[in-house]
This record gives C-alpha cells, sequence and structure tokens, in this order.
C-alpha cells in the first residue's frame, strides 16, 4: 500500500526577519510533522536572519520581490511560485499577504487558503474595511490569535464568522539550559550599567504602534535614586527620535538602545521584568515569552494582552497611553522582589496551559488536514 506525500504548505509573508510574527511562522513550520505537511515559505518583501536559517536547514524559501505600489504583477508571480512548489495549502500572514495571496489563489486551481490576523488598529478607513470585507470571503478559513483580533475583524471588517476562529500563539518551553543561572552575570557585563540595578527590559519593533515614547516617559517618573535600567531590544524607523526624546528627559544613563537582539531569550533571563506599552497588540509573542520563563509583566490593556498578563496575577495591565499608570506599575514591582517572584511563578503555570507551543501546532494542523480533504472532496 502507498504511503501518501506530505501535502506542502506554503507560508506566505512579507520577510522572515526578526519580530513576533516571524517567530512564530518560524516555530510553526519546524514543529509540523513531516510526515503529513511540509512547510516552504514565499517572501514577498526580503528574506530575513529567519529565512536564511530556514533555508539553511533545508527548507523552501523563495523571494518574490514585490514592487513599489500597487503591484500588479505580484498576483501572477506568487500563483507562478505556488504551483512550482506544489502548494496544497497558502497561509498567509496579515493583511498585505491577505490581499496578494487572495489575489493569486484564483489563479490556481484547487488551491486552498488560510490567513492568520495577528494585530489590527482600529478603526480602518472605510475603503480598507470594504476591501477587506470582501478579500474575507475568498479565504477558505481565518484564524485570529486571541479573541479580540477575532471579534473586531467580523464586527468591523464583515469576516464570516463561522470561517473565523481563534488560535493563540504559543512558544516553545525553555531550554534547560545549565549556563540559565549566569544569564544575569552576562547581561551586567554587556550592560555595566544593570549592576545593582532593577532591569526592566522591552522588545520590539520602534515604530508608533509600540508607544515606547509613553515608556520613556513612564521611565522619567519614576525616582532618579531608584530608577530601573530599561534595555529596549529591538530597532525601527523611530529611532533616532527615541533617543533623542530619551536624552531630553535626561535618561541618557537609564535607558539603552541596543538595536535588534536574536537573544532575547537571554535578555529575558537576565531581566527582573518585561514593559510592553503598545497601543494595539493581537497576542504578543514577547509577553508569552517572558511568562513562559518567569518573568513578570507590565503591559497595556490592549487586544490580547489581558489573555496573556492576569491583573494581580501573574503581572499588571494598566491602560494604553498612560505614562503615570505605567510608571506605577513598574515602580511596584520594581521595588517588590517577592511579589516579581510570585507573578514569575504564576506565569510559569498560565503559560503550560495555555499557550504550549505543541498546542498551536495541534490546531494549526487539524486545519491544514480539513482544508487538505476539503480540496480532495
Amino acid at each position: 500500500m502507498s504511503v501518501a506525500s506530505p501535502r506542502r504548505v506554503v507560508f506566505l509573508v512579507a520577510d522572515l526577519g526578526l519580530g513576533g510574527i516571524q517567530s512564530m511562522v518560524d516555530a510553526l513550520a519546524r514543529g509540523l510533522d513531516r510526515a503529513r505537511f511540509a512547510a516552504a515559505f514565499v517572501c514577498f518583501d526580503s528574506v530575513g536572519v529567519l529565512g536564511e536559517a530556514l533555508a539553511r536547514d533545508g527548507f523552501q524559501v523563495v523571494h518574490e520581490p514585490r514592487r513599489p505600489g500597487l503591484d500588479r504583477t505580484l498576483p501572477g508571480r506568487l500563483a507562478r511560485r505556488f504551483r512550482e512548489l506544489g502548494a496544497a495549502v497558502v497561509h498567509a500572514h496579515n493583511r498585505t499577504a491577505l490581499f496578494y495571496g487572495v489575489l493569486a489563489k484564483g489563479k490556481v486551481d484547487g488551491l486552498r487558503m488560510l490567513y492568520t490576523e495577528h494585530d489590527r488598529s482600529f478603526p480602518e478607513k472605510l475603503r480598507v474595511r470594504l476591501l477587506h470585507a470582501v478579500l474575507a470571503r475568498r479565504v477558505d478559513h481565518t484564524v485570529a490569535v486571541c479573541n479580540a483580533v477575532r471579534d473586531a475583524i467580523v464586527a468591523t471588517e464583515r469576516f464570516p464568522a463561522a470561517r473565523t476562529s481563534v488560535i493563540v500563539n504559543g512558544v516553545a518551553p525553555p531550554a534547560r539550559d545549565p549556563s540559565a543561572a549566569d544569564a544575569r552575570a552576562r547581561v551586567e557585563a554587556e550592560f555595566p550599567a544593570a549592576r545593582g540595578r532593577v532591569v526592566v527590559l522591552a522588545v520590539g519593533h520602534l515604530t508608533p504602534v509600540k508607544d515606547h515614547a509613553t515608556l520613556l516617559e513612564a521611565c522619567a517618573r519614576l525616582e532618579p535614586g531608584v530608577r530601573p535600567l530599561l534595555i529596549v531590544a529591538g530597532d525601527g524607523p523611530l529611532r533616532a527620535e527615541l533617543e533623542r526624546k530619551r536624552d531630553a528627559l535626561g535618561l541618557a544613563n537609564d535607558v539603552l538602545f541596543p538595536g535588534y537582539r536574536r537573544d532575547v531569550d537571554g535578555l529575558l533571563r537576565g531581566c527582573d521584568l518585561l514593559a510592553l506599552s503598545s497601543v494595539s497588540e493581537g497576542l504578543s509573542i514577547a509577553l508569552v515569552e517572558a511568562i513562559a520563563r518567569g518573568v513578570p509583566v507590565v503591559a497595556t490593556r490592549v487586544g490580547g494582552n489581558g489573555d496573556v498578563v492576569e491583573d494581580g496575577e501573574n503581572g499588571i495591565v494598566v491602560p494604553a497611553s498612560d505614562p503615570a499608570a505605567l510608571a506605577t506599575g513598574i515602580d511596584r514591582l520594581a521595588r517588590d522582589p517577592a511579589l516579581r517572584s510570585r507573578f514569575g511563578d504564576a506565569g510559569r503555570t498560565r503559560y503550560a496551559r495555555a499557550f504550549a507551543l505543541e498546542g498551536m501546532i495541534d490546531a494549526y494542523q487539524r486545519l491544514y488536514a480539513a482544508l487538505t480533504a476539503s480540496a480532495h472532496r
């Protein structure tokens, strides 16, 4: 009796650089049952460091460049790539991939498309909402990474409720590294300003939606003599502006911008708490990684943050764009090691219960199987 070949799942993403969506896609693809599913990738902006690593590890990673503006040639070129890769399912991530993926899908007979929405900043312009409503009906199934995102896209953009479900982002369990106990020493060796101080870590692109400006204003409100050190891991278009703001607030010795980091796990192990100041989120990978490693969190009350951080249980949840509330939350945890320890233990429990990587992978594999079975019928 012949054994069925693995079904090809092609991940359609802007790039595979360093970021939450990219980390999720990387972990999902690597965790698939290779007897059932074979992963490949098509990037339309750039490949990125994670894409290069995936290619080295034997995955097919294709760069199909997107031209500036509306690229009318991209759908045809993507369709050709999907046929060449033998795609059974295209798994698109976020809005640009939705747009071009749907147009390409119409050119490939029998192709199934799954779309994952990671985040939305509402309200969108009316013409954008109308466009997404049309595109959503040409997708075979949509996944939102949290209930808040699902509710928003169903209510605001008319995604079909019957074909829109929730799969929360999962992350791999922390590695049992015997050198983990030395993580703080490594952080202090790289950042001498961390010695003898509470260290707050922030992880994310330096873009308006992450609202690092409010985080800086919160730090400026903290008492100078016992002010924690803030390490902002990430880069982006607002970096120079944020560095100027830091200096203007007199925080040159209290806030560091080391740029993009591939060792976020090491930084998490060596810090005392994580701060997330976003004004919009889906389900933050950084938050899930933090609670998995027993790091207490101060986060804004947006998107799926409240699904990860239970206020008063494993962290503190504050209103968005409120530097005073954010400062109060950071100060409370910075001054109370016992509270940090209690929140950290509760975070590990919550991670194991709700955000393990295996659960996310299993849920997506069931969807892939259902989509390919319907295509066969």
